[in-house]
Parts: C-alpha cells; structure tokens; sequence
C-alpha cells in the first residue's frame, strides 16, 4: 500500500490504508466494540455499522498480518471465493487491524455439528455431517485450483450458514502460489483434524469425494491427521509451562507459580500453605473418598519422596480446591530440580489430559519452591471433585443388572480411549478412576450415561503404549475392582476393549501372570484398610 493512500486522524491516532467505511463509525467500532476473543497476539471485536454486523481484529504483535490479511481477502473475494467482505485495514496506536462484514447466520462448522449431535435423530446428523464434508472438500478443492493455500484449516476458520453454505475466514495464513500435490493431501489431512470431535468411520469418502480426489490419497490423509492430532497434543500439552493465552508463570518470593490465567499466583500461594497457611484437612483427607482425589493419595506419607500429603482448601470465590504437596528427599530433590518431579509431571499430565478430551480434576495451579538454586517443594492445587471411587462406587452402590453391564462396556471404551490417545496410567487401580453417574434428563452430548475422571496423575505418561503396557492396566483394574462386577461382566469388559474377534483366553491368562504380584498386595492392603475403620 501507498503511503500517499492513507488517511489520519491525529488526534484519534487512526490510519486507515484502505477504508469502505464511514470513518466516524470505524472508530467506534474499534474504540468500543465487544471483545468476543483475545490472546497475546490479537484480539477481535465485534460491532455494528448501520444494519451490518462487523468483526475486527487487531493485531498486538506481528503487525503485518493485518496488511497480509486484508491483501489475501481482497484477492480471494475477486476470485469468487466464499470469504468475507473486506472493509478497512489501518493502525489504531500501536496496533495494526482489519475490518470484515460478517457472515449472516453463520457459525462455525464444529459446534454446529456438536449441536446436531444431540438434536437430531443418528442417520439425519450422519447425513448432514457427510454433506457438510463433501461440501468443505469442493471449497478447499476451489481455493487450490484459484492459486491459494490456506495454512490453518481447523475447524474454527470454517463456517456455516443458515443455508449450509461454507465460508472461509482467518485468511492471514493463506499463501498465493501454486499448491502441489503434497500441500493438497496436507490441507485436507487438516480437515480431518478438525473433525476429530466428530469423525466416524468412512467419513474421508465423502471428504475425498467433494475434493475429486483419488482414491489412493486416502492413506496418506488419515496418516498427516493422525501425526497432526500428535502433535497438537503436544504442542497443548507444553503451553501449561510457559506464558501463553491461557497460562501464566509467576514469581512469588521464592516460589515459582505454573497457573492459569483467571487465577491468583497469591492465592495459589496461600492455599499451597507455602505462605505461612497450612492446608486445612490433610489429616481428614485419608477417609474422604469423594474428595476429589483417590485413596491412595494418603496422609501417612507425608515427607516420602514418592507421595505427598494432601488436603482441602477454599478459593477466594468460595470454590472448593484439593491440594497434594510434594516434599521430596535428596534425591528427588535433584530429579525435581532437573525438571522430572513428580509435581511438575502432575500438573503436565492433568493438562494434557484436558487437551485430549479425557476428563480429570481441572488443574488450577503448581506452586514450586526454590532454595539454594534447587526445588525443595511443590504443590498441587485443583479443583475438588465430589465423586466416588470406582471401586468404592461398585461396592456401595446398589446397581441394576442393566447398569451393571452399562457401566463395563462404557469403562472398557474409556481405558481404549486412554491407550489409543497414548495415555498410560502406571497405577490405574479402582481408586484412581473417579465415576459420574448422569441422569436421562442429564446425558452429555456424546450420549454416554456414565463419566470417568482420571486422578492421582504424577505418573502418568503420554507416548505409544505399548501391549505390554496395556496388559498392566487391565491387570490393575481387574485386581482391584470388587467382586460385585462378576466375571461375565469382566470377559464383557475384554470383549469391548480388544474386540469380540480377538483371543480374549490368551490375553486373559497374560493378564492373570501379570497379577500374581498384585493379588497379594491388594489383598493385605485392602485387609489393612479394613482393620484401620474397625
């Protein structure tokens, strides 16, 4: 752009490059719009201009995208493309913007379909998911053979509108160039990414067929989503770590604080009890089975290296908080300090289950205590879940046959789920498996009755899990779940997680060898337990 085609405002410190707006409204806009989104790189508004409804984004760093963003739009709207109207492009003080007409009755692609999900009957939201498919593989089809390649197609930058047609938007990440064969199957490998939430089974034919791509692409396609699924997920995993949109890391004296964003890095402090404040209810943490935590998390290790002690707390809010302190010996004070403590990988495991859809306690906070150069002390701050056990819940609660059989089949899907995501629990016992039961009036959209929260995370790793390794899990489970789940609702249990073809008697007598150790352990532990209520 010409710097002969600007136009200021001194006084307001507005420029605008390109403007198809009355410039007075233009201010408004951007001086008083709603904040509908916001990060460390931009934020986005949203206003009206007379009858039409604006969106605005304005970048804090990286300036240039506005001016790229703008270019791309102009571009693609003269090509026919399906994107939005461009309006204006300028600064506003320090930060650079573009303006764009929105969508009428538009919204993004995924939660409609999440929507759908739940309001529709199963064929007609199958119908319309592979519709929608068919019709995002034509656009992203059009945009190639027009020349641009669009290097972010998740699901947040297409939209629907009311008469299902897609728009594209986001486009400072779009490149005029001739895209190549490799670039084509990567954008659509993106899309099935951004299905994930939705995808079923023989959905890519309907993708494939809307682009008229060959057959032979879709190998290669499932495989990039599957590596680009990966990676997110560790890529989310890590931003708990570091300052992000969503976290923060905090100094306080001599305390390092991991936390969210909407948290106080004080009041985490406090409530770490590494302020002068104790954690209240460590000692009536042992009994407290609902406490949001598992039974294993116990007061009588306090100062082992390998466990840590545990309690209650209340937030600022009045929101009820669980908190495990970890005081390591010497040397996990060195593991601890090179970065392997088991506080650290406690608060990297509940958040990259959050990134994994997997239900846990949400993580407030790592507070991390330095001395001498070295991590002496960490705690852990959640929020508090008032939930069972699943062996406790098994065992106390009056279960139907019909629920009974519901609730293995929906367990065995939960620990596969684990497994696939690359999730391994090294202690996945009954008590660290916490159970929600829904109501009919109360099912999530995903239909399932049941919800299993995973707990008691600081060994928990991610990476492929091997065989091997989901024999252990299985074993735990079986040694630990009461005998009220009988032994036709644990074969059913196999049946659901290695599929009725596979051979259920060799992985079962794998599975028994596996326990011998561990019958006898839990028998003297769960006879001590006993004892200790008597």
């Amino acid at each position: 752009m010409k710097p002969e085609e600007e136009s200021t405002d001194a006084g307001a410190e507005l420029v605008t490059y390109e403007c198809r707006l009355d410039r007075t409204a233009l201010g408004n806009v951007l001086r008083t719009g709603a904040v509908i989104k916001e990060n460390n790189v931009r934020r986005v508004l949203r206003g009206r201009v007379g009858e039409i409804t604006v969106y605005a984004k304005l970048f804090k760093r990286r300036a240039k995208r506005a001016r790229i963003e703008w270019d791309n739009t102009v571009r693609m709207a003269e090509k026919g493309l399906p994107v939005p109207r461009p309006l204006a492009v300028g600064r506003l003080a320090a930060e650079e913007f573009v303006v764009v007409e929105g969508i009428a009755g538009a919204a993004e692609i995924i939660p409609s379909l999440r929507r759908a999900r739940r309001e529709l009957p199963p064929d007609e939201f199958l119908a319309r998911k592979r519709r929608y498919l068919s019709a995002v593989g034509k656009l992203v089809r059009n945009v190639h053979d027009a020349g641009f390649f669009h290097g972010d197609l998740q699901g947040g930058n297409l939209l629907v509108d009311v008469a299902d047609k897609i728009w594209l938007i986001d486009l400072h990440r779009v490149r005029a160039e001739r895209v190549s064969e490799r670039r084509r199957i990567r954008s659509l490998a993106r899309v099935v990414m951004a299905f994930r939430g939705v995808w079923t089974a023989g959905d890519e034919q309907s993708l494939l067929e809307g682009y008229g791509a060959p057959l032979v692409w879709r190998g290669p396609i499932l495989r990039g989503a599957e590596r680009m699924i990966r990676k997110r997920f560790r890529s989310r995993t890590k931003r708990c770590l570091m300052n992000s949109s969503r976290f923060h890391v905090s100094r306080i004296g001599d305390c390092r604080v991991f936390h969210r964003r909407e948290v106080a890095p004080e009041e985490m402090v406090k409530v770490a009890g590494m302020a002068g404040s104790k954690v209240r209810g460590a000692e009536d943490s042992r009994e407290a089975g609902d406490a949001g935590c598992c039974e294993s998390q116990r007061t009588d290790n306090v100062g082992v290296s390998e466990r840590g002690r545990t309690g209650e707390a209340r937030g600022s809010r009045g929101e009820q908080l669980f908190v495990k302190r970890y005081k390591p010996g010497w040397r996990g004070i060195l593991k601890a300090t090179l970065g392997f403590g088991r506080g650290r990988n406690a608060w990297v495991a509940a958040n990259g289950l959050l990134a994994r859809g997997i239900p846990t306690a949400e993580p407030k906070a790592l507070v991390e205590r330095w001395r001498w150069g070295l991590l002496v002390e960490a705690a852990l701050v959640t929020a508090k879940l008032d939930l069972m056990p699943l062996n406790r819940f098994v065992e106390e609660t009056a279960l139907g046959p019909s629920e009974k059989d519901e609730l293995t089949v929906a367990l065995a899907r939960f620990v596969r789920k684990l497994h696939d995501l690359g999730v391994y629990h090294n202690d996945l016992k009954g008590h660290n498996i916490l159970v929600e039961r829904r109501t009919d009036s109360d099912v999530p959209e995903d239909g399932g009755r049941w919800t299993f929260y995973l707990v008691d995370l600081d060994g928990l790793r991610f990476g492929r899990v091997s065989e091997r390794r989901r024999l252990k899990n299985l074993a735990q489970l079986d040694v630990t779940v009461p005998d009220q789940l009988t032994a036709e609702h644990r074969r059913r249990f196999m049946a659901e997680y290695f599929g009725s073809d596979a051979p259920l008697d060799e992985y079962a007598r794998r599975i028994a060898r596996l326990q011998k150790g561990m019958t006898r352990w839990w028998k003297v532990r769960r006879e001590a337990r006993g004892a200790t209520k008597c």
